[in-house]
């Protein structure tokens, strides 16, 4: 998979752009809400570890952790970040072939993210049969009944953060049809020392559901923290 492979130039800055509110939900509170809907469960995947900001947070809380990204950039802050705390594999989740199964994967925007308002599901992945090639592959790695959790974010829009060291975050989305481009940049002393543009497709409640069940899982809901939205496989 080629697209929305994050350059080093935006991976150096992912944290911080992190830090100065791009998630509402901080990433102790969103492992935290995670840990209740594991219940018992205790082996999960991270789905686009990303740097390892939630994974830190899972580790902390007792998850046995595994995580995959394709960008390689990202996955070396995560290492540095989690040591040997969590089993990291650079790895694509459309050709996903790890040696465990799980009971539990998590989608923190790595791969997928739900809109709340709109009870839709937005993906790194372009195309309807590549996500359920991609949903496929994350089922076949979990448990039987194991869960697969998305987290629930705000629509998409144009965004300017201030970040901690002086610098400027901005964020513009473009609209064609069910896919949209978001435009990464940051700019610091008038200078930009970070770009990328970004393909998503977006997929709406029916599309959603008939893909979720194409590739082997029910949905549950949303949990009680109104954060995420629950898939289980099915038996």
């Amino acid at each position: 998979m080629s697209e929305n492979i994050y350059n080093p130039g935006i991976s150096h800055w992912y944290d911080a752009i992190m830090a100065a509110g791009y998630n509402p939900n901080d990433h102790k509170a969103a492992a935290d809400a995670i840990v209740k809907i594991l219940g018992s469960r205790k082996r999960v995947l991270e789905l686009g570890i990303g740097t390892g900001l939630l994974a830190e947070q899972l580790v902390e809380n007792g998850i046995e952790l595994s995580g995959f990204d394709f960008s390689e950039s990202m996955l070396e802050k995560a290492a540095a970040r989690l040591g040997n705390r969590v089993k990291l594999y650079p790895q694509d989740v459309l050709n996903l072939d790890l040696p465990e199964r799980y009971q539990a994967a998590v989608s923190q925007g790595g791969v997928w993210v739900a809109i709340r308002e709109r009870n839709c599901l937005d993906s790194h992945i372009r195309g309807y049969e590549r996500n359920l090639q991609g949903l496929s592959r994350v089922a076949q790695h979990l448990d039987p009944a194991g869960l697969l959790i998305i987290n629930l974010g705000p629509e998409q829009k144009d965004l300017t953060l201030k970040l901690a060291d002086g610098a400027e975050y901005f964020q513009s989305v473009t609209w064609r049809w069910n896919e949209y481009v978001k435009c990464y940049r940051v700019i610091k002393d008038g200078k930009l020392v970070a770009f990328q543009n970004c393909r998503y497709a977006r997929f709406n409640e029916k599309e959603t559901t008939k893909l979720m069940e194409e590739a082997g899982l029910k949905i549950l809901g949303r949990d009680e923290s109104d954060s995420f939205a629950v898939f289980q496989k099915r038996e």
